[in-house]
C-alpha cells in the first residue's frame, strides 16, 4: 500500500525517483523543465541524447548541461533542483575548504559577468566574461574562486545569492523577487549524494551546476547565457506558497481554538 501511496504522489508531482549509481555519471530531471524552452537545458528526462529545439544561439544542439556533466563525470548523480528552493545558497566553510565557484560555458551576445549578492551587497567573482560561445574543460578542481577570498567576513552558514549582471546592466539573481516581473532567471542542478564528511565539517555540502536566462523578460528561455558550477554549498529550502498557506490555515485555527477555549472560561467565570 505504502509503495503504490508514494507511486501516486510522485506521479502527481511530476518526480522521477534515481536508482543508484554505480558507474557513469546520471542525471534525474526531477521538475521535467518548468520554464518553457528552459528544456533545452534541462532535456527531455535523464540526459544522452537531448538536442535544443529552441531559437537561441545554442539551438539544434545538445543540451549544454549534458556536455558538463559528462565532463565534470567523477561517477556523479544529479538531479534538478526544485523552483523556488533554489533561491537562497549558504557559504559553507570548514576552514580548509569553503564554497567555491568558477565559469563553465556562456551562449551569449552580452559580456554577461557572474558574482555575488550577500546582505543586498553585489560583489563580483568572475569578472573576465567568458569567450562566447564557449564550454570551459578542467582536468581537476583547482581552477575555483573560493567566495571567502573575494568577500571578506563572510561566514559559514550565511545567504548569498548567485548574480549576473547582463548586457544593459540588467541584474539578476538566483531570487525571482529581486529581478524584473519576479522572473525566475536561474535554474539549478545538484549533485544527489553529498560531497563532504558531515560528520567532520558539521553540514551537509553539495556541487551545483547552475544556469542564467539573461533577457529580462526570459527572451528564448534557454538557460545557457552564463554556466556556473558551484562547489562545497547548499541550498536553503524556501516553503512552497501551498505550504506556507497550509501553515497559514493552522494557525488561524489554533487562534480560533484559543478563542473559544477563553470565551468558554469567561463563560463560567461569569
Amino acid at each position: 500500500l505504502r509503495t503504490g501511496m508514494v507511486a501516486v504522489i510522485t506521479a502527481m508531482l511530476g518526480w522521477t525517483i534515481a536508482p543508484a549509481s554505480t558507474h557513469a555519471t546520471t542525471f534525474v530531471d526531477t521538475m521535467g523543465g518548468k520554464n518553457g524552452n528552459e528544456r533545452c537545458l534541462v532535456g527531455a528526462g535523464a540526459f544522452g541524447n537531448n538536442l535544443c529545439t529552441g531559437g537561441g544561439t545554442f539551438g539544434g544542439q545538445s543540451s549544454i548541461v549534458d556536455m558538463i556533466i559528462d565532463d565534470i563525470g567523477l561517477g556523479l548523480s544529479w538531479e534538478r533542483v526544485a523552483d523556488p528552493a533554489d533561491n537562497i545558497f549558504t557559504f559553507l566553510s570548514n576552514g580548509a575548504t569553503s564554497t567555491s565557484i568558477r565559469g563553465r560555458a556562456r551562449y551569449a551576445g552580452y559580456n554577461n559577468k557572474f558574482g555575488a549578492t550577500v546582505d543586498g551587497a553585489y560583489t563580483e567573482l568572475l569578472s573576465a566574461p567568458l569567450a562566447n560561445n564557449t564550454v570551459l574543460t578542467y582536468l581537476d578542481d583547482t581552477s575555483f574562486v573560493k567566495l571567502a577570498d573575494e568577500i571578506l567576513g563572510l561566514t559559514s552558514g550565511q545567504a548569498w545569492k548567485p548574480t549576473l549582471i547582463a548586457g544593459g546592466g540588467m541584474t539578476y539573481t538566483s531570487d525571482p523577487a529581486d529581478n524584473f516581473n519576479a522572473l525566475d532567471h536561474m535554474v539549478a542542478f545538484k549533485t544527489v549524494n553529498l560531497i563532504n564528511d558531515t560528520l567532520t565539517d558539521g553540514f551537509n555540502a553539495f556541487r551545483y551546476i547552475i544556469a542564467f536566462e539573461d533577457l529580462r523578460d526570459l527572451g528564448d528561455e534557454d538557460y545557457n547565457d552564463y554556466v556556473v558550477e558551484i562547489l562545497f554549498s547548499a541550498v536553503q529550502n524556501v516553503p512552497e506558497p501551498t505550504t506556507l498557506a497550509l501553515f497559514g490555515i493552522g494557525l488561524l485555527g489554533l487562534g480560533a481554538t484559543r478563542r473559544r477555549k477563553i470565551q468558554s472560561k469567561e463563560k463560567t467565570r461569569a
